[in-house]
Parts: C-alpha cells; structure tokens; sequence
C-alpha cells in the first residue's frame, strides 16, 4: 500500500468515531433536555403551575428516578398528565412525607416509586425487616 492510502485509511477510523460520539451526544442532549422542559424543578412547578387534581401520574422517589424515567413518555403513550417530585439522595422517609404533601393537592391514579430510598443508605447485609414495613 502507498503511504497516502495509509493515510487515509488511518484518518477514516478517527473521523468515524467522532461522528458517532456527535451522534450519541445530540441524541442524548435532546432526551435531556425533552426531560426536563416541563417539570425541571419539580416543587416550584408543583405548587405554582398545576391546577389541583391535574395530574395522573407522580414518580417519587432519589434521582435514579429522575433520570430513569421521563414523563413526557408517560404523556405521549397514555395521554395521562406526568410529574416528578423527587429530589437527589431522598430517603425513604422523605418520600413518604412528599407522598403526603403530593396528596394535600392531587389524587394522582398511579404513583411510581423508585425503590432505592428504601434501602437508607445500608448495605445489604445491614437491611432488616423494618426497611420494608411501607409495604
């Protein structure tokens, strides 16, 4: 092979990487950003934008279930109004007296919670039976 079909051969892998690592980040960039136009923070909106009895659907629950699920989705398949009230690192506890409050304003049809605040911040080994006691 020539040296200038090696060159090009070797500029070929490098170009097509970055336009996949461009592709994954617009992609991503637009789920984001689709996440959170509506409710991106969540009491604020929760008390200020939202009619009493408006909503269909409440996710609950630390972070995970912020990034995990978008309401949007929830919106465009069912047609059902969608929220998250969730806050980073919540505990169980928090998000039972957040269940409370969401109750004082909504009666919500379903209300997803995201199951790690159960564990408090324990480690398998260290879980006992009262972990579970909300259900």
């Amino acid at each position: 092979m020539s040296d200038p079909v090696k060159k090009k051969k070797w500029f070929r892998i490098p170009a097509f990487l970055l336009a996949l690592f461009t592709i994954g980040q617009i992609i991503s960039f637009t789920a984001v950003q689709r996440s959170h136009r509506k409710n991106g923070y969540y009491w604020p909106h929760f008390y200020n934008e939202l009619p009493e009895n408006s909503v269909d659907i409440v996710i609950m629950g630390n972070s995970h279930a912020n990034t995990t699920f978008i309401p949007e989705i929830f919106d465009d398949i069912l047609g059902w109004e969608t929220i998250h009230v969730n806050t980073s690192g919540e505990s169980i506890y928090q998000t039972y007296f957040e269940y409370q409050e969401v109750l004082r304003r909504q009666n919500p049809e379903v209300v997803i919670i995201e199951t790690f605040p159960i564990y408090a911040g324990r480690y398998r080994g260290e879980l006992l039976l009262w972990n579970f006691s909300f259900f």
